[in-house]
């Protein structure tokens, strides 16, 4: 039965929380799911429930509302989130995102490794991307949702309410050197930033 979802909307603060859910129901007991995992289970028409092992008591990753209210549904489990100032979460994805397609030239986009911020967040995959993740959901749906910019005092909060021992540290994966407050300026004015 799970006990817990994580439901993690891109760069906000996720890869922290699943070190706290290892660190409170052991490695072994906690599925890890990248988008590209639940991409694939859905294109092979098979559901996010039917891939998890019995021990499994938390699952995290990137899944949308949709592709795990069956699991809600069955165990009503404790389900926590947190979000992110939408620029800085964008700003800081499209990071991870030209990271990746620089030291991964077999990616599939590799070819947009000179793309801008501007046509990077006029794309419509990369639009509305809480919305994209949550939809469907209420927010009485959730247990906890936090806020990366208060990461150490909801971490807190939520380990208090879970009467968990937590790791407070945050980490963020990626960090190419990139002038976040100046792209944020730019792409603001002109009216393109997409949440």
């Amino acid at each position: 039965m799970i006990e817990f979802v994580f439901l993690h909307i891109p760069k906000t603060g996720g890869s922290s929380i699943l070190r706290n859910l290892q660190s409170h129901y052991g490695e072994e007991n906690v599925m890890h799911f990248e988008r590209d995992d639940v991409i694939e289970l859905n294109e092979n028409k098979q559901k996010i429930s039917s891939v998890i092992r019995p021990n499994i008591k938390a699952i995290h990753g990137h899944f949308r509302h949709k592709e795990i209210k069956d699991i809600i549904k069955r165990d009503q489990p404790k389900v926590v989130t947190f979000f992110r100032k939408p620029d800085e979460r964008v700003i800081s994805n499209f990071k991870w995102w030209k990271q990746t397609l620089r030291t991964d030239k077999t990616h599939s986009q590799v070819a947009r490794i000179n793309e801008s911020l501007s046509t990077y967040i006029e794309k419509k995959k990369t639009k509305n991307k809480i919305s994209y993740f949550l939809e469907g959901m209420k927010i009485d749906d959730f247990f906890f949702i936090g806020f990366l910019e208060s990461y150490r005092i909801d971490i807190q909060r939520l380990s208090k309410q879970l009467s968990w021992k937590v790791d407070e540290q945050f980490h963020e994966k990626n960090s190419a050197r990139f002038n976040t407050q100046e792209k944020i300026n730019r792409v603001t004015h002109l009216g393109l930033l997409a949440f």
